[in-house]
């Protein structure tokens, strides 16, 4: 019997990237989500069941646990980046009080497995063996010093995860390092969405300026991995030894390479860069618990990710 898995804000950006792989593995999908359709419509990415709703709302929860017979939750449903800091009560209130009821309803449903999606900007500022450039792995274990509102609430999931894994639930956060993707842009991700910006003005050709220095690198993890990686902490059928596990790219891309990739894949744009090394977390993530844990093995390079984007994209 398929096992059914809850993903919140499923129809959100990420979202059916998951639902896809999801389904690929053979699960039945149930999204809870304000939006009706999803952000970007990804091929072979249906969902069983859409509810439209608020995952503030804890009867709603509680109601789609017991009339799905939801097994496994994804739990995606958050506020992201600046407009944390224009409203940090409604930032706490989706990212941190909802997610405590959804634990609590998930426990009290006999839920199977809980995953619930983090950030590497809950590490908060990084030494210098992380940064350019050294770029050391950053371990799963790196004790975290988050800053902004955003990484304080995603700081505080973590935290909700660990307790729930105290109280023997099988549970762990997910830490993303950079995203990038179809569906990820300014409107949805408010200055976090760098590179996806770069790659739908390299579809629209000219010239492309940045500042950033192309010795500058990143630990870009496309949307197709991301989704894997989700997918697979779900569904992994061995214990989780960790309450908090990585999902990035496993290698570095240099600003230089990001560019000359894009010049090869959209021939009629060209990109040039700048001198600029930006200040915050543009850090390599140690993956390999995640590797061990769950099976996790990133696909997508630059040039297969552009590769992909183009045959999405039409």
């Amino acid at each position: 019997m398929a096992e059914t898995v809850l993903v919140t804000g499923g129809n959100g950006t990420m979202g059916p990237w998951v639902c896809r792989e999801l389904s690929r593995r053979g699960a039945r999908v149930v999204v809870l989500d304000l939006l009706p359709e999803p952000r970007f419509r990804l091929p072979d990415s249906k969902p069983d069941a859409v509810i439209v709703g608020d995952v503030c709302d804890v009867d709603l929860v509680r109601r789609t646990f017991a009339e799905h017979a939801i097994e496994r939750v994804i739990h995606l449903a958050a506020v992201v980046g600046e407009p944390c800091e224009a409203d940090p009560v409604r930032a706490f209130e989706v990212n941190v009080i909802a997610t405590a009821r959804l634990i609590d309803a998930a426990e009290r449903a006999g839920v199977r497995r809980l995953t619930a999606n983090s950030t590497k900007g809950a590490l908060g500022p990084m030494p210098a063996r992380f940064l350019h450039p050294v770029y050391d792995p950053v371990p799963v274990d790196h004790p975290p010093s988050p800053r902004q509102i955003y990484e304080v609430t995603k700081l505080a999931v973590e935290r909700l995860v660990v307790a729930a894994r105290g109280r023997g639930m099988s549970a762990a956060a997910l830490r993303m390092s950079t995203t990038w993707g179809p569906g990820k842009s300014a409107d949805t991700h408010a200055g976090l969405s760098f590179h996806s910006d770069l790659v739908e003005a390299a579809m629209r050709g000219g010239e492309i300026a940045t500042d950033i220095h192309p010795d500058q690198a990143f630990d870009l993890v496309y949307y197709g991995d991301v989704g894997a990686g989700i997918a697979a902490a779900c569904l992994a059928d061995g214990p989780l030894s960790s309450p908090v596990y990585h999902i990035g790219a496993g290698r570095l891309t240099r600003m230089a390479d990001f560019a000359a990739a894009l010049e090869e894949a959209f021939p009629a744009c060209r990109v040039t860069t700048g001198d600029r090394f930006p200040p915050g977390r543009n850090i390599l993530l140690d993956t390999a618990p995640a590797r061990d844990d769950l099976g996790y093995a990133p696909r997508y390079d630059v040039p297969a990710a552009l590769a992909d984007i183009r045959a999405l994209k039409g």
